[in-house]
């Protein structure tokens, strides 16, 4: 007995050792100190050891390499790593650049213009006001980053402008004003398994003076934006110059809450104005808005799962709205489409205006208000389409249909095997009009076995 307490005696000196040791340990873990000034690299030749160069020769299999440096800002030094004019090839790694910030000015962690064939991989950029400015540069890579803690207004986390084949991988970013930036002239740029979160915005493209395009964002989880997760907007009428936006297997939610005092929030995707776009097995809940498109033609949003929009605010919150599109000087231009998606727990489904668009096997269901809200001059091809337990709340409809909206509903299960309510004969969701035409006969008797998200 006495052995048993000099051990648990000595286990528990042990014990109170560590607890106060563990302070030191975190501390040491946490506590950087700069190592280097700030670089300026001008030109292929500043590759030096000097500029924090510790190897290589500029080649591909044989990069510069820019390693392990803590660099720090001293509130007036403007850049942590400014490189321009350069196409040789480098790799800047492992390291820290923190505290590049100064109110009211524009300070950078790293700089690179007019730059081909870098690399930043494994490097943290905190409290900095921008992390990573790319402005006349091509094939960049940048991987397993963290960019984090200053949200000043124009604090991006990564931004790019009139920049090209630019890859962007496995990156942390929070706590900015926008998470990624794309601007003017951003093309074949890829965005892949990366978390944004706690962000104004999440992933934000623009365009006012050139086009953007071919945007891939895939595997990115994109949360708790105060507005929207993704919005991509042309700030003039282009011709529809900018186009090409693919989104595919991203995680979007949180995003875009009413702030205090509006009537409404802001979507987890928002578009304007882009051609060709794709959204496919996307998971998006629990946004302000679950899907905005605006003006665009040729949007596909295809095996998605948009759900839970649905905040009794003045503006009803939908799961997808389409806003224009597809008619251009009364000409039918080019057709959106939705199919195979499962739209649930939304005060709206989905909600059109003045577009033309195909809503083919998908299942929408049990939204408080409508299932399909159709309005203002849409062309609408609503077929083969499982529609149920929509319009629960008072005055709710399965699909409503007002202001000279063509709807070919034919051949949608309904709910049951007598068909629509309503202006229909049957028991099942009620269809409601008010000048506009809408065509429900034949109905399904029995449910799409196919529609919905396929997994």
């Amino acid at each position: 007995m006495e052995n048993m307490n000099k051990k648990f005696g000595i286990l528990l000196i042990g014990f109170i050792f560590i607890l106060l040791l563990q302070p030191m340990i975190i501390a040491k873990q946490t506590t950087l100190i700069s190592n280097h000034d700030p670089i300026i690299i001008l030109s292929n030749n500043d590759f030096t050891s000097e500029n924090g160069v510790i190897g290589g020769s500029g080649t591909e299999n044989d990069p510069f390499i820019i390693s392990d440096w803590v660099i720090e800002g001293d509130g007036e030094t403007d850049y942590g790593i400014f490189i321009e004019n350069t196409n040789v090839f480098f790799i800047i790694q492992n390291c820290t650049i923190q505290y590049f910030f100064k109110e009211g000015d524009f300070q950078y962690g790293i700089y690179l213009d007019n730059v081909i064939n870098g690399r930043i991989v494994n490097t943290t950029l905190y409290k900095d006001h921008q992390g990573i400015f790319m402005k006349d540069s091509h094939y960049i890579q940048i991987q397993k980053c963290t960019i984090n803690d200053i949200s000043f207004e124009h604090s991006e986390g990564i931004q790019c402008y009139y920049s090209t084949n630019i890859t962007i991988r496995n990156i942390q970013c929070f706590n900015k004003d926008i998470g990624i930036l794309l601007l003017d002239g951003a093309k074949d740029i890829i965005i892949s398994e990366t978390d944004i979160y706690a962000c104004e915005s999440g992933i934000t493209g623009y365009s006012s003076q050139a086009p953007i395009n071919n945007i891939i964002i895939d595997k990115c989880r994109i949360n708790n934006s105060h507005w929207e997760g993704i919005v991509f907007q042309v700030g003039y009428r282009d011709g529809f110059g900018s186009g090409q936006l693919t989104i595919t297997n991203c995680e979007i939610y949180n995003n875009g809450p009413a702030p205090p005092g509006t009537e409404a929030g802001f979507a987890g995707i928002e578009i304007y104005y882009f051609m060709d776009n794709l959204i496919e097995n996307c998971t998006i809940y629990h946004n302000g808005f679950g899907i905005n498109i605006v003006e665009c033609r040729g949007t596909l949003i295809r095996n998605c799962s948009i759900f839970q929009h649905n905040h009794n605010l003045m503006f009803a919150s939908h799961g997808i709205s389409f806003l224009g599109g597809g008619i251009s000087n009364g000409l039918l231009i080019k057709p959106n489409l939705i199919e195979h998606c499962t739209i649930y727990d939304n005060e709206i489904g989905i909600i059109t205006s003045t577009c033309l668009l195909k809503i083919h096997r998908n299942l929408i269901h049990n939204n408080s208000y409508f299932g399909l809200a159709l309005y203002t001059l849409s062309i609408l091809s609503i077929q083969n389409n499982n529609i149920y337990s929509n319009g629960w709340d008072v005055d709710g409809h399965g699909a409503y249909a007002i202001s000279f909206a063509y709807a070919n509903m034919r051949n949608n299960w309904w709910g049951s095997p007598q068909g629509p309510g309503g202006i229909g004969p049957g028991d099942g969701d009620t269809i409601e009009k008010q000048l506009s035409i809408v065509r429900y006969r034949p109905w399904l008797t029995e449910p799409v076995s196919d529609a919905g998200r396929q997994t």
